[in-house]
């Protein structure tokens, strides 16, 4: 189960009913290595409502969630030896 800030991941632990279900719900940017190793807060990880974006607020949070999402299935791929 993926999340997109740190607020839905908490909600989404807290109603896994048990531990090893909750330890399944993820942040989807924390797929995103580059994302990954450039954040410096648990902020950082999160995905920004685009409308707060600017002009290009759309377009960047498009990208981000891109990343995310190609880091994701290269995840699955090695998780699940799926080459």
């Amino acid at each position: 189960v993926l999340a997109v800030d740190h607020r839905n991941l908490a909600e989404l632990r807290d109603m896994a009913p048990e531990a090893a279900l909750r330890d399944k719900a993820h942040l989807l940017r924390s797929f995103d290595p580059v994302s990954v190793a450039a954040a410096t807060t648990r902020a950082d990880l999160e995905v920004p409502d685009p409308y707060y974006g600017g002009a290009d607020g759309f377009a960047d949070v498009f990208d981000m969630v891109d990343a995310a999402c190609r880091g994701l299935l290269e995840h699955l791929r090695v998780e699940h030896d799926l080459r």
